[in-house]
């Protein structure tokens, strides 16, 4: 997201964001939030699941428009549930 689009009126959608980044496979947690001009993410992986903030980025890209892609993702371990 530039500083340009966030001046132009476009607001990211934090919940669009959130509730997609929940359905990619190996997600069992996703927060995203606007700090500033920028807007940022946090994915919890299930144990066992390794991404990339750069392929993310991409997906987010696609499916969601520029607007809604965060410029930033911080990635962290969970345990998976136990069966």
């Amino acid at each position: 997201m530039t500083l340009s689009l966030l001046n132009a009126g476009a607001r990211p959608d934090t919940d669009r964001l959130e509730n997609f980044l929940l359905g990619v496979e190996g997600v069992c947690d996703a927060s995203a939030w606007v700090r500033g001009e920028t807007l940022l993410a946090t994915v919890t992986l299930y144990d066992g699941f390794q991404a990339d903030a750069g392929v993310f980025q991409d997906m987010c890209r696609e499916s969601l428009g520029e607007v809604n892609t965060p410029q930033m993702i911080l990635f962290q371990q969970a345990m998976r549930p136990a069966a």
